[in-house]
């Protein structure tokens, strides 16, 4: 492979996460699936994925439910400590909300198919506002301001709980 050219990719602090990645990422969804959709390459993938590490495209994005999480461990093998690695779930599945130890068996097996111990960050996919309702009693030990997660194709239900807050 060829030595990148150009610039390198400008750093920034992600949000209030204080971690530091490019304001460029990679993501092991969309379409191509890493280029994995079209080729069914793991070695262009893991090329793909060298390549925007190399460039100081540090943030690393994927799914369980894109299959693309073990070519994105391959990829990380001996390089993991170079990654801002962030994967997700889904928040409900057939109508129920996912429960706290259905999470962690989901979050163990996305970090057996990454090939690592841990990830940067852990999200949920498509959570609704009725998901996850604020506490009716609050006490000095649960006193959640913000709900979060990612709404694919719903924008009105993220402006709807922003407004709630």
């Amino acid at each position: 492979m060829k030595p990148p050219t150009g610039p390198p990719v400008e750093r920034t602090i992600l949000g209030r996460t204080g971690l530091e990645v490019g304001v460029a990422g990679l993501g092991g969804g969309g379409r191509s699936r890493l280029s994995l959709t079209d080729s069914g390459d793991d070695g262009r993938a893991i090329r793909i994925i060298h390549g925007a590490l190399d460039r100081g495209a540090t943030l690393i994005d994927t799914a369980d439910l894109y299959g693309t999480e073990e070519v994105i461990g391959k990829a990380l093998k001996g390089r993991r400590h170079a990654a801002v690695l962030t994967t997700k779930t889904a928040a409900a599945r057939d109508g129920a909300v996912v429960d706290p130890a259905s999470l962690s068996e989901k979050l163990e097996a996305s970090l057996r198919r990454l090939g690592t111990d841990y990830v940067d960050i852990y999200c949920l996919h498509a959570v609704h506002p009725d998901h996850y309702r604020q506490p009716q009693r609050k006490s000095r030990h649960c006193q959640p301001s913000r709900l979060g997660g990612k709404n694919e194709g719903e924008p009105h239900l993220q402006r709807e709980r922003l407004e709630r807050h």
